[in-house]
C-alpha cells in the first residue's frame, strides 16, 4: 500500500509547492492510519477470542499489540501538523515512525539492573 504515497511524498518533496507537500504527507498518514486500524481490528478479535489462537500464544500478548496499533492511528498525523510550519522536519518525524516500531517489536523492556559490585 506505501508505494504509490511513498512516490507521492518524494515527488511533492522535491517538485511541490507547500501545499503539495502537506497533501502528500497527508495521504501517507491516511494510508498509515488504514493499516494501524486493520492491525487494531485483527488485534482486537484475536484478544477477544482466545480459541483461535495457538496454544502457545495467549490472549494477554495482544493487549500491548492493540497499544500499538492504537497508537498507528494518531501517530501518523504529528508528521502532517509539523508539516503545515515546516515540511521537511516532518520528514524526519517520518523516519522515526518505522524505528519506534522496529525497536519495540519485541514490547518495551526495562533494562535490567546491574548486580553490586562485591569489594
Amino acid at each position: 500500500m506505501l508505494p504509490f504515497p511513498t512516490a507521492e511524498l518524494a515527488f511533492a518533496m522535491r517538485y511541490g509547492t507547500h501545499g503539495d507537500q502537506v497533501t502528500a504527507l497527508a495521504l501517507y498518514a491516511m494510508i498509515n492510519m488504514a493499516m494501524a486500524v486493520t492491525w487494531l481490528v485483527m488485534f482486537t478479535n484475536l484478544h477477544r477470542h482466545p480459541r483461535l489462537l495457538s496454544e502457545q500464544v495467549t490472549a494477554a500478548f495482544f493487549r500491548p499489540e492493540r497499544l500499538h496499533a492504537a497508537a498507528g492511528i494518531v501517530v501518523p498525523f504529528v508528521p502532517v501538523l509539523i508539516a503545515v510550519k515546516w515540511p521537511q522536519a516532518a520528514l524526519v518525524v517520518l523516519v522515526a515512525m518505522p524505528v519506534f516500531y522496529a525497536v519495540t517489536a519485541e514490547g518495551l523492556r526495562r533494562p535490567q539492573s546491574a548486580a553490586p559490585a562485591d569489594g
